[in-house]
């Protein structure tokens, strides 16, 4: 038994299947080398990077076909296919967040998601999206990827055009 995925994916989780993407979602962690960074902001950083350069921002946006969702929204799009929208990327982020004993949540409004992050005690506002395939003009690397929408925020920040973050360190994981 899991809960059902909101409409888009009509993807059923359980506490299986996420136990054993958390498996890929340490190997992502090692081939990052972001456990070997020494601060939780290049820990945080290195891994975003990771993100983009070896997985594309699922282009087919228009496809709204249950299947198309999974690839983008679920929080095995990149695990199981290779590719996601923000939902996807925020939801694997913040899974290797966990994994490495870092605090981070999605924050989103109707049009895009995007990551806070408690980051050497700084709540941290991220972008870690990825790109387009056919957007890509240079080659990508850790030196040519840059670091999106970071910024530390203070509580009651409006950081977007329709939300206000208090952050606060009480908020619990479902799983660990």
């Amino acid at each position: 038994m899991g809960m059902t995925q909101h409409m888009d994916t009509k993807e059923v989780y359980n506490k299986e299947k996420y136990k054993l993407n958390l498996s890929k979602i340490d190997a992502m962690i090692n081939a990052s080398g972001a456990n070997k960074m020494n601060t939780e902001r290049e820990k945080a950083i290195r891994f975003s990077k990771y993100l983009r350069i070896n997985y594309f921002y699922n282009s087919d946006i228009n496809n709204f076909s249950v299947e198309n969702q999974l690839k983008s929204r679920s929080p095995y799009s990149i695990s199981d296919y290779g590719t996601a929208v923000c939902e996807g990327y925020v939801y694997t982020f913040n899974q290797a967040m966990l994994r490495m004993g870092i605090v981070s949540h999605e924050v989103h409004d109707v049009k895009h998601m995007q990551v806070l992050a408690n980051l050497d005690n700084k709540w941290t506002y991220l972008d870690v999206s990825g790109y387009k395939k056919e957007d890509i003009k240079i080659e990508l690397n850790y030196d040519t990827v840059p670091t999106l929408t970071q910024k530390t925020i203070s509580n009651n920040e409006i950081v977007g055009s329709s939300h206000i973050i208090t952050p606060t360190e009480k908020i619990n994981y479902l799983y660990k």
